[in-house]
């Protein structure tokens, strides 16, 4: 029995240690398995150079995969080796793909990391630039303005377009420029451009709206509307139609071209559009009964002023202070302020005429003693005189059918498919179902 435990005492002995051993073992391999899955991200590109990986994420950037590709740009900085400078480009890179995709707070962060990592690179006015406009995106305007002024390294030219012509208008310290004005009415249709451009009273009326708008963008901006998740939405929403309408523009430049006779005939085919409808201004002292008016006609056959008269007499609330005088021009199908659309009265104003004496007419308002002050007789305008207005909505009418016609041809593409059943009535609809079984 003893002579058994000795041989027995070593063999339990081996059996611990290589037990001892193979948790040891295990425990390595345990590690070094946990070591890989931490750089698994890295590992499955172990075999490519640097080069082709940076090869690889500009590939994706280019093919507008932004997140993909800041991924790629981040693993190749992880693998190290990396100078600062090259670093400090990629940041860059990375925070112009957030910038983009208007991810501000990001771009930002990037720009930052960049400037400290290499700052003085290349790059370094423009994340000037972008720094601010990032900031002023953001609706740090503030901040925005603070930046400016310490990076004096930035030249007026980087951050805004020198004025144009002369100084119109202020905002603050920001010169709005005439050539900037033209510019905005240059994005109107030409027609109604050209009719700003001519009247110095309506370009003033322009620029009062145009001043107006970037002081509520401005207001905007520092209240950090951009901020706002529902803006944002709405600014994704108004891309996704700018970008539908570029589509729709391009494809109905294709299909649509003007031949200069061809605008000349639709003039022609619609020559009364485009005349000066006759036109008149007249005055009227206002009563309430047929005895009334008819009283003071006579006090004007008798040798009483007729404007003064208007001004102490009439019940015209609109036109009494002014002798009487309606100051708008009266069309045959318009209106008449304070009267609006009594026809039978416009029909009798119109066949009256400049220099006869005032007579009495009745409308739905009472009754008047009406003087002609002006007349003007239909002429029709030449075509070089409508030119503009002419050839825009004959553009407009071939533009729509080309629409329309893209519009169909979209719906019945062979991807596309409209359950139209589902929206008829329910009987049709029960019967339309029948119908397809």
């Amino acid at each position: 029995m003893g002579k058994d435990n000795i041989f027995k005492r070593p063999a339990i002995l081996f059996v611990v240690l290589a037990f001892m051993m193979f948790l040891v073992l295990a425990a390595f391999i345990l590690r070094a398995r946990t070591t890989y899955n931490k750089i698994e991200g890295l590992e499955k590109y172990s075999g490519w150079t640097p080069a082709v990986m940076r090869e690889y994420a500009s590939k994706l950037r280019s093919e507008g995969l932004i997140n993909q590709a800041i991924s790629a740009y981040e693993e190749y900085l992880a693998k190290g080796g990396v100078d600062s400078e090259t670093r400090a480009n990629i940041y860059y890179v990375i925070g112009t793909m957030f910038m983009d995709a208007k991810n501000y707070e990001d771009a930002l962060a990037y720009f930052y990391k960049a400037e400290i990592v290499y700052p003085d690179g290349s790059f370094k006015k423009d994340i000037g630039v972008n720094i601010v406009t990032v900031l002023e995106n953001m609706g740090r305007g503030l901040d925005a303005g603070y930046v400016l002024q310490e990076r004096t390294v930035l030249s007026s030219q980087d951050i805004k377009k020198k004025p144009r012509g002369e100084i119109v208008a202020k905002i603050g310290k920001r010169e709005i420029a005439m050539g900037e004005i033209n510019d905005a009415m240059e994005k109107l249709p030409s027609w109604l451009s050209e009719q700003y451009k001519k009247d110095e009273l309506r370009k003033l009326e322009f620029l009062q709206q145009y001043v107006f708008i970037e002081l509520l963008y401005d207001k905007g901006k520092k209240l950090q509307y951009g901020k706002s998740p529902e803006i944002r939405e709405r600014i994704e929403e108004a891309t996704k139609q700018f970008v539908v309408a570029k589509v729709v523009e391009d494809e109905i430049k294709k299909k649509v071209k003007l031949d200069p006779s061809d605008i000349k005939l639709y003039y022609e085919a619609n020559k009364d559009r485009y005349a000066e409808k006759e036109k008149l201004k007249f005055s009227h002292i206002q009563a309430g009964s047929r005895e009334e008016v008819e009283e003071l006609l006579k006090r004007i056959k008798d040798g009483d002023d007729f404007f003064s008269l208007a001004e102490s007499e009439s019940q015209d609330e609109l036109s009494k202070d002014n002798g009487g005088k309606v100051i708008s021009w009266i069309f045959k199908d318009g209106r008449v302020p304070g009267i609006d659309n009594d026809k039978k009265f416009v029909e009798e104003l119109f066949e009256l005429n400049v220099g006869e004496e005032p007579v009495i007419l009745e409308s739905e308002n009472g009754f008047h003693i009406v003087k002609l002050i002006e007349k003007v007789s239909s002429t029709k305008k030449s075509f070089d005189e409508v030119k503009g207005q002419v050839e825009y909505e004959y553009r407009r009418q071939k533009e729509g059918a080309a629409r329309d016609e893209f519009f169909q041809q979209m719906l019945e593409s062979k991807d596309v498919e409209i359950y139209s059943w589902k929206f008829r009535p329910k009987k049709e609809e029960a019967g339309a179902k029948e119908g397809q079984g």
